[in-house]
């Protein structure tokens, strides 16, 4: 299992040596953990880094991010993601999309 940390600079993943360096990153940086999180009424969209691989070998690059519904018809759907960017985005339209009052599967 590879464990990955932000680049304090860049932002971007780094593989971390061993598991000693992910955990006092971890515990140093809880707040770059959370990208996004919002409430809209009593649901809650929440999106993190991850900092494990969760893609599996199956994958090209390393799925580092996810969002989470937490409430609502859709509680507890997921995403993962390989890029910050596609994280961000889709959290975007998820909060769009339920401010919109949308009431279908996300």
């Amino acid at each position: 299992m590879t464990f990955y940390r932000l680049d304090d600079a860049t932002g971007e993943p780094v593989a971390c040596a061993n598991i000693e360096e992910w955990a006092r990153w971890r515990a140093e940086h809880d707040d770059a953990q959370q990208l996004v999180d919002d409430t809209i009424d009593d649901v809650r969209v929440s999106t993190v880094f991850l900092g494990l691989d969760h893609g599996g070998p199956w994958h090209d690059a390393p799925v580092l991010w996810e969002t989470i519904i937490f409430g609502g018809p859709n509680n507890q759907a997921q995403w993962r993601y390989t890029s910050k960017a596609d994280a961000l985005a889709n959290h975007a339209r998820i909060v769009e999309l339920l401010k919109q009052d949308y009431r279908g599967e996300l």
